[in-house]
């Protein structure tokens, strides 16, 4: 009967396999990730984009006016405003009805926040305002409904209804923030392109060194962060007779996008 004999890989055989899957796996994985990094960027641009649909609806059956920050007065120390006043992400809801498109995908430390503070005892489950991860532009003012009825509430600082933008492709709505714990100083409800990757009122450049905007006219778009940053000490002249002066400067990016909408701030000729 004849013998079968099986031959086994040498050391170095099996050393050049192991190496060659090396290789591979060090060619593939970086592309792996630049994939799974582009399908978040395209997932976070379509949820902006319907956040941004749906503010539209809302100001739309608002007579043009904007969402407020929060349903409340703005007085401060108004006993209107408690731990579990409704913000924005909550105001256009109905329009919406899904909470996971109000998160950046991107984002490793973010809930759904539609309330003030975190956890309020007659809201034990709910977070807060510095969670959310696609903040709404904090230069939008006017923090109560229009119709509140909040005894003695004045009205808005600053007439901020929508037919007064004269440019809603290219003034800014919403962005990419920066969530966190609400306790914290996390303020991921709101987005002002003065900070980055920074609690408070900042922007986030987790998408490849980008952020997702949405914009007044329906739209959303990455862009590289640097492009959007506002530079206080660029050149440029400017004609400032606004209530809100000192944030001018908030548009002087080199993406030339609108940021500060308070502010009636144009180039000087």
């Amino acid at each position: 009967m004849a013998k079968t004999f099986i031959r086994a890989f040498t050391l170095i055989e099996l050393l050049v396999v192991i190496a060659i899957i090396a290789i591979l796996a060090a060619i593939l994985f970086p592309v792996f990730a630049q994939a799974k990094a582009a399908a978040k960027k395209t997932s976070t641009v379509s949820n902006t984009k319907q956040i941004e649909l749906a503010a539209i609806q809302y100001m739309d059956d608002n007579e043009g006016n904007q969402i407020p920050r929060y349903n409340a007065c703005g007085v401060p120390g108004d006993p209107s405003l408690t731990n579990s006043t409704d913000i924005w992400p909550n105001l256009i809801q109905p329009y919406v009805k899904n909470e996971g498109v109000f998160l950046d995908t991107a984002a490793s430390n973010t809930k759904y926040g539609g309330i003030w503070t975190d956890n309020p005892p007659d809201k034990p489950t709910k977070f807060g305002r510095g969670w959310t991860s696609i903040g709404m532009n904090a230069t939008v003012n006017g923090w109560y409904f229009p119709d509140s009825s909040v005894p003695g509430c004045p009205g808005r600082f600053k007439d901020q209804n929508i037919n007064t933008l004269d440019n809603v492709a290219n003034t800014v709505h919403f962005a990419s923030s920066f969530p966190g714990p609400t306790a914290q100083g996390y303020r991921g409800y709101l987005a002002r392109n003065d900070a980055v990757n920074l609690p408070g009122l900042s922007i986030s450049n987790r998408h490849t060194e980008g952020t997702v905007l949405g914009f007044y006219d329906g739209h959303a778009k990455w862009f590289k962060t640097v492009a959007i940053v506002g530079n206080p000490n660029a050149t440029y002249e400017c004609k400032d007779d606004s209530f809100f002066t000192g944030l001018w400067w908030l548009d002087k990016n080199a993406a030339h996008l609108k940021w500060n909408i308070n502010d009636p701030c144009v180039p000087v000729p």
